[in-house]
């Protein structure tokens, strides 16, 4: 299990392996700001899944994680690293360090339960491997770099930006607009999913990360 990673650096962090000191820094290190993680996208080109999933970039993202963190930002996991503009970036940052927290306090994925009733963080899966995704969009797999990527566009109502690609046949539309957005959820009760729709639409994180965490 690739948060594993996270782990067993703390662990070896006195011993002076080269496999250790190559480790990209750790998505959750209190340390790890805003800044620092827009400062490892510079000069960088290429897939942004691709990129995540590089251990010498950043540390303990694998196959899960990047298809679960990427639907979170919203974004697509072909899209390219050095398109991306800082707005996006910020809601990556906030995304990988949500699923990350939630993927730690569920014990991560592989956890022991029936085909039926599955355990740990792998109840909760938005795209990897699923049907369809929290927002009842079916799920998308194509291959990114040699890998599978799961991917599910955003919303079919809200339009407010243009579509950004075309692949596989199906149009990738991220509604970008928070007005939009909180003009389809006008409820706000406590509880209801509109009220975590728009308290999460401050941070640029999807209302169910807050709904479940």
């Amino acid at each position: 299990m690739n948060l594993a990673i996270m782990a067993a650096r703390h662990q070896l962090a006195s011993l002076n392996l080269d496999e250790i000191r190559r480790l990209g820094p750790e998505p959750l290190d209190p340390r790890f700001t805003f800044s620092d993680f827009a400062r490892l996208f510079e000069g960088r080109t290429g897939r942004i899944k691709a990129l995540l999933m590089n251990p010498t970039f950043i540390a303990g993202i694998g196959n899960i994680y990047s298809d679960e963190i990427l639907y979170a930002a919203r974004i697509h996991p072909l899209g390219r690293v050095d398109q991306l503009a800082e707005p996006r970036l910020r809601s990556l940052y906030r995304s990988m360090r949500a699923v990350l927290r939630k993927a730690i306090r569920l014990r991560g994925t592989g956890i022991e339960g029936s085909r039926d009733s599955p355990a740990g963080y792998d109840r909760v899966r938005m795209v990897y491997q699923q049907k369809l995704c929290p927002k009842g969009h079916a799920v998308h797999r194509i291959k990114a770099s040699g890998r599978s990527a799961h991917f599910a566009p955003w919303s079919k109502s809200c339009t407010a930006m243009p579509a950004r690609s075309v692949l596989g046949g199906v149009r990738w539309s991220v509604c970008g607009n928070q007005r939009t957005e909180s003009r389809c959820h006008r409820q706000s009760r406590p509880g209801s999913r509109s009220f975590y729709r728009r308290r999460s639409s401050r941070y640029a994180l999807p209302w169910w990360l807050f709904r479940f965490a």
